[in-house]
C-alpha cells in the first residue's frame, strides 16, 4: 500500500514537473543562428519550437553573439519577447543607421520582426518607437528612389508607344505632351530630396508665401519715393499713337 502511494506521488510530481517544463522556453545558438526551444512534456529536455509565428522563427545573428542567453529559462512568451528584443535591437540599429542600402534593408527586416513582439516592457516599447522613427526615413528614401525609377519607366513606355502608328499612339502622344514636363519636375524634386537627406539643414519654403510679405508702406513714404524718382514711377506710355482730333474739335480750337 505504501509502495502504491509513493508511486502515485512520484507520478504526480513527474507529471507536474513535465507540465512546468513544457511551458518554458530557452534560446540556443547553432551555427550563428538563434533558435528558440520549447520544453518537452517531460521533467527535463527541450526541442526546437516549430511555430508559424514569424516573431519566433530562427534568427540569423550575422556574427553578433548575445551574452548569457543559453543559461536562462523563460516561463511564457512575454518573458521570451523581452529577452528577444535587445538582440533584435542590436541587429537592427547599426544597420539602419549605416549608409549601405543592403545593410539598411536587413536592419528594416529586423525592425519589422521586433514589431511583432507583444510582450515588451514600457522602456522597450519606447526604444522600439525610436528605432521605428529612424527606420521610417530610410523606408521613405527607398520608396522615393523606386518612385523615380517608376516615373522614368513610365515616360519611356509612353515614348515607345508613339514611335509607330497604332490605335493608342495619338493618346500616348497627348499624354506624353502633358505629363513629361510635370514628371520631369517631380523626378528632379525626388533627386534633390535624395541628395539632401538631412532636411533640418535646409529651410523649408513657406506654404503661403504671400501671407508672409510685409504690409504696404505708409502713404507718406510712397509720396517721398514719387518725389525722389518721378521718372521711375511715371505712368507707362501707350505703344499706340494718340487718336486724331475730330472736325468739331479742330473747329472749336481755331
Amino acid at each position: 500500500m505504501i509502495t502504491l502511494v509513493i508511486a502515485g506521488l512520484t507520478a504526480a510530481i513527474l507529471y507536474l514537473l513535465s507540465r512546468e517544463n513544457e511551458r518554458t522556453f530557452t534560446l540556443h545558438v547553432v551555427n550563428d543562428t538563434l533558435f528558440i526551444h520549447k520544453g518537452k512534456l517531460l521533467p527535463f529536455g527541450s526541442a526546437p519550437w516549430n511555430t508559424e509565428d514569424e516573431a519566433y522563427a530562427p534568427l540569423p545573428l550575422e556574427g553578433f553573439r548575445p551574452d548569457n542567453i543559453e543559461t536562462s529559462r523563460y516561463n511564457d512568451t512575454g518573458e521570451l519577447d523581452r529577452a528577444l528584443f535587445p538582440i533584435l535591437e542590436a541587429l537592427a540599429k547599426p544597420r539602419i543607421l549605416s549608409e549601405d542600402p543592403l545593410n539598411q534593408k536587413h536592419g528594416i527586416a529586423h525592425l519589422r520582426r521586433a514589431e511583432l513582439l507583444k510582450g515588451l516592457a514600457p522602456e522597450q516599447q519606447n526604444a522600439l518607437k525610436a528605432l521605428r522613427a529612424e527606420g521610417s526615413f530610410y523606408i521613405a528614401k527607398t520608396r522615393l528612389s523606386e518612385a523615380e525609377l517608376f516615373l522614368q519607366e513610365t515616360l519611356a513606355q509612353l515614348k515607345l508607344a508613339t514611335q509607330m502608328p497604332n490605335k493608342h499612339s495619338q493618346a500616348a502622344s497627348h499624354a506624353l505632351h502633358i505629363l513629361e514636363p510635370a514628371l520631369s519636375q517631380l523626378s528632379l524634386a525626388i533627386q534633390n530630396a535624395l541628395i539632401y537627406p538631412h532636411a533640418q539643414d535646409f529651410a523649408s519654403p513657406p506654404l503661403f508665401p504671400n501671407a508672409l510679405k510685409p504690409a504696404a508702406e505708409p502713404l507718406e513714404k510712397l509720396q517721398e519715393k514719387l518725389q525722389e524718382n518721378p521718372q521711375e514711377n511715371a505712368e507707362p506710355t501707350s505703344p499706340f499713337p494718340p487718336p486724331e482730333q475730330s472736325f468739331l474739335e479742330k473747329t472749336s480750337a481755331e
